[in-house]
């Protein structure tokens, strides 16, 4: 292997194979140092894509007040002990630009399975886009109901819609 001048010099005045080996990993030290952050920056992207955890049934929640965190945990866990799959749930402000924007391109690249929304949002331009999407189903919840039996709904016993998730969750 052929180094630089000056550490090849220092090299040759060495003898033992431990001075040479310790004196070539002082002189590589940053390039030994880049290769390994490169080699864990590298490690960890691809075993973060390769063992992550993806939903297998996503719903979106749209509501024009407040949902407290408590609520939409407890609608997550309850919905996780249920179906013993990996669920996912958002929460989109209606009147929020930003969030409907992701909503609508969400709702255009398929992404979401089910989207709940409070009676009371009958805004043309949201119908427009939920028409527009073919395959996430709608379901509209009273504002009691979003709000604290939420999870209710989505018993197997009392739920109206619970064939349909469960059809979704069986077939993937």
């Amino acid at each position: 292997m052929k180094h630089s001048p000056i550490i090849q010099e220092n090299l040759d005045k060495l003898e033992t194979p431990k001075e040479k080996i310790s004196y070539l990993l002082y002189a590589y030290k940053e390039w030994i140092i880049s290769i390994a952050i490169i080699l864990i920056f590298t490690f960890s992207i691809a075993f973060s894509i390769l063992f992550k955890e993806e939903a297998n049934l996503t719903i979106r929640i749209v509501s024009d007040v407040p949902i407290a965190e408590q609520t939409l945990e407890g609608i997550k866990s309850q919905l996780n002990d249920q179906f013993e799959e990996p669920v996912a749930i958002d929460l989109n402000n209606f009147y929020s630009m930003e969030q409907f924007q992701v909503l609508t391109v969400q709702l255009a690249a398929q992404e979401i399975d089910y989207v709940v929304f409070p009676e009371n949002l009958s805004d043309e331009t949201f119908q427009l886009q939920i028409e527009n999407v073919q395959e996430p189903s709608v379901f509209s919840l009273k504002q009691d109901e979003l709000q604290f039996n939420f999870y209710k709904t989505f018993s197997k016993t009392e739920n109206p819609f619970a064939e349909q998730i469960e059809s979704k969750l069986t077939s993937r």
